[in-house]
């Protein structure tokens, strides 16, 4: 048993020694004085004192090291003793003498010397015991002295196991608490422990110093509270005192007027112990750390947010004029050209979903939306998108979709139609020649059908070692092949995030240098169980196919079957003569379109009363007026049209958008914009609902209108406005209290449309989200849900407006205009009315802007008219309206002194046009005569607004002084006023008024 620090530091076995020795001499001496004289006294009392010198001299020695002392001390008083026991003749103590040697040895704490003077003592007694001396005296007889000396070995050993665990145990403390006191010591955290009163009982070093307490020892026993800093630092480990429990929490403290933040832990030292630990650290790089990341997702968040503002706003312009032409009864030729242009924009904003949707995806906030849709919809809006992209490129595009899968289901449309173009683009991508196809099937079982989309092509494949990383982020296979090859990589690792959202799977499988085919497979609820496609009395239909391209041949044979219908098909001009001699009664002949005179021969030779279809591609010679024609990739619903002599795939016979089924004549909506073609876009796609619709500007102007007194049904809610945004106008109509008007839903309608927008918009206090560009399925999902169930009606056809080509006006493409605002005429009038009224402002305002060289604000107002005359149709007005804005952004200032009073003229001329057009609207739309007291009481009002300078209260009299019958002279008095007011001649104004009223 090795030595340990404390008892060789204390010496703590000489203590022991001398303690034993001192106190049995005394007590040995005097008995031995009162029971056997003095002679056993002065012996005893000798060998003692001898005894104590001779120890004492051991322990003081520095060659003497602590194993022979332990061994030394013991033996010298055991020899000692036996020799005077031995002549005295007996000692009836000597078994509790040799006892009190064992415990001097085990004073020393070495196992050695404890075993060898054991051992010695042994020795010693066998030797009197083989001598025949009785040391215990005649009372006892041998047996009994060899039991008490066997005793004595058992009580050694005894003696010698609880000392030994006992040192194991201060060993095992004294480690604790050197390694306690290490760590105290050296920690950079911030230790303490505090006792049940909260006193300090061990303290780091690094917190004494940063507390500024130069020695540990003097903020032991002192109040842990006393020492902190701060009031805040003190109530808060105050509380944690008090709460008895495990605590971990972080805190902000100013040092040095630099915020730092600290991660603290504290519990109690065990369950038994009411002793409380604290520790805490500085974590204020960590925070920076985190602070730093987080400001950088911030900025990567307002990039994204900024970015699909700027880019959905034109967006929503080109989609939304798209939408709305698309309503016009147009020819062919319009209807592909327009959508063209639809589908390009549409591809446009799925790239730039996929970055915003990648953004959602890292932050783990990518939604799955259900809604209620039609398969046939979503199918044909992505093969018009994908047609569109293989223009003048070697590539057959193909469809076959089982017309038996349920058409009507509910799912996130939005997500399906992007992980088909998603597929279908990379394809496009990587295919340089041959084919492309889209295979749709489906299982249902009970009301779900499993869809299984598989999208193969004869592009350049995937080598087999790249498949493992084909769904990563930024990955693009094979750049030796893929050079130049556009796209941000980030298709598939979207696809493949969406589609495992939706519970679906996506597989791949591919040959390196033949093609690879995508199959995606997706569960979707059934709505209704009316099917994709299906052909009325199939089996009385025969179809002749005439088709050389054997993928196109197959693809449309595959069609026909599928949906009953009997094809026979032939790949020559010979073997299509013999079908058609050959006496079979064919419904329908299915030829290409640049076989159309062929075809057309060849019927006519043979008296055959097939009906002939041309399978026409994007760009071929419209045949529209001649022959009925069936875009390729034809698909099961497109045929099944033509089967069921239903209209042409893409003519529009109808006003009604797809998607709406109800109007809603007496709801009254409110859109709140700040660019005026927003306003009127919406306001176009809202005109086949007939609601009633006011506009606001901004969210000041939408309170005030709010406020009037008109309960609105449903309000559109731009989020970016000046004056006031959308969310502060939506806080004021919310929590202004008393305000009546605070349950109307409220729509959030942007361009913003990035991860976690519309739950911002939400927690304002608004109620649903609509992205720009408006989607007609999702405006009129928005409709269908907000408006009250009984402001709706069954959607009917509405009475054709009169026809644009009426009227003309100067300096304005009328049928634009109306084109612009909805196609509708009436509408128009109102927009040109406002357009009117705002003129007049902004010539005065512009003229401000230049006296005080105040060009940002003339930038801003030429800003608003370029828009402004755009949407009436003032072309070239607009135009020079944007050189000037351009002029304005680069600060060119000569360009706008020299340009600008000619477009404050040419809008002065262009309201004058205007304002003679309405005074010709107004004479043929009111029959109603003024009177001559009513004429005079309104110029009366005209003239003092006049004088006061209140133009809004003039421009209100001045209209409704236009709009009734006024007698021939009256009528040249209201022109020249209307024209001295748009110039600002307000006195000459008003010296016409009264020389008429002298004259009346």
């Amino acid at each position: 048993m090795s030595k340990t620090t404390f008892s060789k530091r204390d010496n703590y076995g000489l203590k022991i020694t001398m303690f034993v020795v001192i106190i049995y001499t005394l007590l040995n001496s005097i008995y031995n004085l009162l029971m056997h004289g003095l002679l056993h006294f002065a012996l005893r009392f000798a060998a003692g004192i001898f005894l104590i010198i001779i120890v004492r001299f051991i322990g003081m020695s520095k060659s003497i090291n602590k194993k022979v002392e332990s061994f030394l001390s013991p033996v010298l008083f055991v020899a000692i003793e036996t020799a005077i026991s031995v002549f005295l003749g007996s000692d009836r103590y000597y078994f509790f003498f040799l006892i009190a040697c064992s415990v001097i040895s085990l004073g020393y704490l070495e196992r050695m010397g404890f075993i060898l003077q054991a051992l010695l003592v042994n020795a010693i007694v066998i030797l009197l015991f083989a001598m025949n001396i009785p040391i215990m005296g005649s009372d006892y007889d041998m047996v009994h002295q060899i039991m008490f000396f066997l005793g004595y070995d058992l009580i050694n050993i005894l003696l010698y196991s609880i000392c030994a665990f006992a040192v194991e145990k201060a060993k095992e403390q004294e480690k604790t608490s050197k390694t306690f006191n290490t760590i105290m010591d050296t920690t950079p955290s911030f230790m303490v422990v505090i006792d049940q009163n909260a006193n300090i009982e061990y303290m780091s070093q690094s917190l004494a110093e940063w507390l500024h307490v130069s020695n540990v020892s003097y903020a032991i026993n002192r109040p842990l509270l006393d020492l902190l800093p701060t009031i805040e630092m003190k109530i808060m480990f105050h509380e944690i005192i008090e709460s008895r429990r495990f605590v971990e929490r972080s805190f902000e403290l100013l040092i040095d007027d630099k915020p730092c933040w600290f991660m603290l832990r504290s519990s109690k030292m065990s369950r038994s112990n009411i002793n409380r630990f604290f520790e805490w650290s500085d974590i204020t790089p960590i925070m920076d750390a985190k602070n730093a990341a987080v400001a950088q997702d911030n900025a990567k968040s307002d990039f994204l947010a900024k970015m699909s503002h700027e880019i959905r706003t034109p967006m929503n312009s080109i989609m939304g004029m798209s939408e709305l032409i698309l309503r016009e009864d147009l020819s062919p030729g319009v209807y592909e050209n327009t959508t063209g242009i639809k589908t390009a924009s549409m591809n446009l904003l799925s790239l730039i979903n996929d970055i915003l949707d990648f953004s959602k995806i890292e932050s783990g906030k990518l939604e799955i939306v259900k809604t209620d849709y039609l398969l046939t919809s979503l199918l044909n809006d992505v093969i018009s998108v994908i047609r569109m992209r293989l223009l003048d490129q070697p590539i057959l595009f193909v469809t076959n979709i089982d017309s038996r899968i349920p058409n009507a289901l509910s799912g996130d449309e939005v997500r399906i139609r992007q992980i088909l173009l998603n597929i279908l683009s990379n394809a496009v991508k990587y295919t340089d020649s041959g084919f492309i196809s889209l295979d749709v099937t489906g299982t249902v079982e009970n009301q779900t059908v499993l869809l299984q989309i598989a999208v193969s092509d004869s592009g350049i494949g995937i080598k087999e070692e790249d498949l493992n990383k084909l769904f990563g982020e930024f990955v693009q296979m094979d750049m030796t092949k893929n050079h130049g090859i556009e796209g941000t990589g980030l298709g598939l690792a979207i696809t493949h995030n969406l589609v495992r959202a939706m519970g679906g799977n996506i597989i791949v499988k591919s040959e390196y240098g033949k093609g690879s085919t995508f199959t995606v497979t997706l569960p979707q609820e059934i709505r209704q169980a009316e099917t994709f496609a299906f052909v009325e009395r199939a089996f009385e239909k025969q179809v002749l196919l005439y088709e050389p391209r054997d993928i196109y041949a197959d693809s449309v044979k595959s069609s026909l079957e599928n949906l009953g219908v009997s094809c026979h098909l032939v790949d020559s001009i010979s073997h299509f003569h013999e079908a058609l001699e050959g006496g079979t009664p064919y419904s329908f002949v299915f030829v290409p379109s640049f076989l159309h005179k062929e075809a057309k021969n060849a019927v006519k030779k043979n008296n055959s009363p097939a009906a002939i279809i041309l399978l026409s591609n994007y760009g071929d010679l419209d045949l529209s007026n001649e022959f009925r024609t069936l875009a390729m990739p034809a698909h099961a619903l497109s045929i099944a049209n033509i089967l069921n002599d239903i209209g042409q795939e893409y003519h529009y016979h109808s006003n009604k958008p797809d998607g709406i089924h109800f109007i809603a004549p007496t709801a009254k909506i409110l859109i709140v914009d700040d660019i005026p073609t927003n306003l009127k876009v919406a306001e176009g796609l809202l005109l086949p609902y007939r609601m009633q619709i006011d506009t606001a500007k901004n969210g000041r102007e939408a309170i005030d209108m709010i406020t009037a007194g008109k309960d609105y049904d449903l309000v559109f809610m731009d989020h970016m406005m000046p004056e006031m945004d959308g969310l502060e106008a939506t806080t004021l109509i919310r929590f202004t209290e008393g305000n009546y008007f605070k349950e109307v839903p409220i729509i959030a309608l942007t361009a913003n449309a990035v991860s976690g927008v519309k739950e911002m918009f939400i927690q304002n206090g608004m109620n649903d989200f609509l992205a720009k560009p408006i989607e007609m399925a999702k405006l009129n999902a928005i409709l269908d849900k907000w408006i009250p169930t009984d402001k709706k009606e069954r959607y009917t056809e509405a009475p054709t407006s009169q026809a644009a080509a009426t009227f003309a006006i100067p300096g304005i493409d009328v049928a634009k205009g109306i084109l612009m605002t909805g196609g509708d005429v009436d509408n128009y009038n109102a927009t040109l009315s406002v357009f009117y009224m705002d003129g007049i402002h902004k010539i005065s305002e512009l003229q401000t802007c230049l006296q005080n060289a105040d060009y940002s604000l003339f930038t801003t107002y030429v800003h608003a008219l370029k828009s402004a005359s755009a949407s009436v149709g003032a072309l070239e007005f607009s135009e020079a309206a944007k050189a000037l804005e351009m002029a304005g952004r680069k600060e060119d200032v000569s360009f706008i002194e020299k340009n600008a009073p000619d477009l404050i003229f040419s809008l002065e001329v262009l309201l004058g046009n205007i304002n003679k057009y309405m005074k010709t609207l107004s004479v043929s739309n009111h029959t109603e005569q003024i009177s001559t007291e009513e004429l005079r009481s309104k110029l009366l009002i005209l003239r003092d607004a006049l004088d006061n300078m209140d133009i809004g209260t003039a421009d209100k009299i001045l209209e409704e002084i236009q709009a009734k019958n006024l007698p021939e002279e009256a009528q040249v008095l209201m022109d020249s006023v209307s024209q001295d007011i748009l110039i600002f001649e307000y006195e000459e104004a008003n010296k016409n008024i009264n020389e008429f009223l002298i004259r009346e």
